[in-house]
Formats: C-alpha cells, structure tokens, sequence
C-alpha cells in the first residue's frame, strides 16, 4: 500500500494564494463549500501521487524502451485531457509541473464547473475548461499528435459501457492516467473497484507502467499509468493505419510546437 507523507507536497505559492483568496472572498455559503470540497486531503494527495509517479516514468522508464514500445513522449507544445475534471485542480497539477504542456483541457459534464474552474484557476491561459459527458467527447476535439497525455481520475463515476467508448477514442500511445476507488457509499459510484487487480480488469491498458494503491484512510485509491499501441476504434482501418504511423514517426520529434 503506497502512502505519501503529506509533508512531500508542494504546490507554487501563488497558486495556493490565490486558491485561498477565492475561497476566503466567495460570500455565497454553498459555493464556498464546493470549492472546499476539492481540497480534502485524500483529494490533494491523489494529485500528487499522479505527478510523481508520471513525472519519474515519462523519464527513467522509457530511456530503456525500445522505439516500437514507446509513447509519444512530452515535448515542447504538447496538450492534456483531463476527464472529469471538477474545478480544475488535476489540470492546474499539470501544467505547474510538466513546464512542455501548452494547453490542458480541463472537461466535466457540469456546466456550472467551466465558471468555478476559470475563477479558481485565476484564468490561467494554459488551462481550457469545456462541458462534455466524457464518453461523448468528440474525437475530432483531440489533437491526435501533440495530445500526450490523458487523465481520467473518476473512473468509479461511469459505467462500464461509458468508461469503453470514452477509452476508445484516445489517441494512441498517449500517455493514459486512471484513477479510481473503492468507495461504495457515495451514490455517484456506481463502478469502484474492490481491489487493485479488479481495478485493472475493468480498466486495461495496452502497455502498463504503473500501476498502485494509495490509503486515503476511508477508502483506497487506485491508479494505473501506462498507454493502448496501435488501434484506434474511432477510425476505420486504413486511417487508423495512417494516424499510427504518423504519431509512430512522432516519437523522434524534439518538439511539438510549428
């Protein structure tokens, strides 16, 4: 069971000003709770836990990866997806600390969601908020080269036939973060996992790099990070074939930006 000492958590100081001001400043009571909703401590050391773990793979394992097995790997103007992304918190993690992300998109099925993210974010330009139900989001919306990594860390929020064609439709060798848990209390619920191994079960990857558990002392958080390879289900064969061997060619890149 993996546990991170809260002590190892760092956040840019401005950041957390102005997380603070927002709060502090909101007068409507119930919009004040929301926002604080995000900052629990299980929430807070999730988020971590992803950054450290990508940040350590997406260097230290693939040096020793052979070309054909690679990802796409994070350049200079690459972009992020976060799914379910609530007020933004998994996006701002992202870009205040994989300095090559341009652009993450932050996407949640609340509408209300894009407004409280852009204030909590300070109207941070390198973070786009949209409205989408996850499996709906259009595969014409990714940027299928330079989009290298995809977060989904409320997995035990959808079904099973959701979390299928949301998965479907990201691009391949993209870096793919999963969270979920095993907390069956909360209605919202309606797939947690009961173990790690079932975690994986309902959430394959192609290639796996990572893969834990974290003790959020109520209930255990699952992770995997790893990639799919070659297939891409949104396309027919011959274009999925051409898709695969551009992002293939992708990989020797040093950068992403025109």
């Amino acid at each position: 069971m993996y546990s991170l000492p809260l002590a190892n958590i760092t956040v840019p100081a401005q950041r957390f000003i102005d997380w603070m001001n927002l709060i502090r400043k909101t007068d409507d009571g119930s919009l004040r709770y929301e926002y604080m909703e995000a900052f629990w401590e299980s929430q807070i050391v999730s988020k971590h836990w992803m950054m450290q773990e990508f940040n350590r793979i997406r260097t230290e394992y693939l040096e020793s990866c052979v070309p054909e097995w690679k990802a796409k790997p994070v350049l200079p103007g690459s972009f992020g997806y976060v799914f379910g992304g609530w007020h933004g918190l998994a996006a701002m993690y992202l870009v205040d600390n994989i300095p090559e992300l341009t652009l993450v998109y932050s996407i949640d099925k609340n509408t209300k969601n894009e407004l409280h993210g852009e204030i909590l974010s300070n109207h941070d330009r390198r973070i786009a908020f949209q409205t989408y139900e996850m499996e709906d989001f259009p595969l014409r919306a990714y940027n299928p080269i330079n989009t290298v990594v995809v977060v989904n860390t409320s997995t035990e929020h959808i079904i099973q036939e959701q979390y299928n064609k949301w998965i479907k439709s990201v691009p391949p060798r993209t870096w793919v973060i999963l969270q979920g848990n095993n907390y069956s209390e909360i209605t919202d619920h309606v797939r947690p996992a009961k173990s790690l191994e079932h975690f994986l079960e309902m959430n394959p990857l192609d290639q796996v790099w990572y893969s834990g558990e974290l003790d959020c002392k109520q209930f255990t958080r699952y992770m995997v990070i790893g990639y799919n390879m070659e297939k891409y289900d949104g396309l027919d064969d011959e274009l999925s074939s051409m898709l695969s061997a551009k992002i293939h060619h992708m990989i020797t890149r040093t950068s992403y930006e025109l």
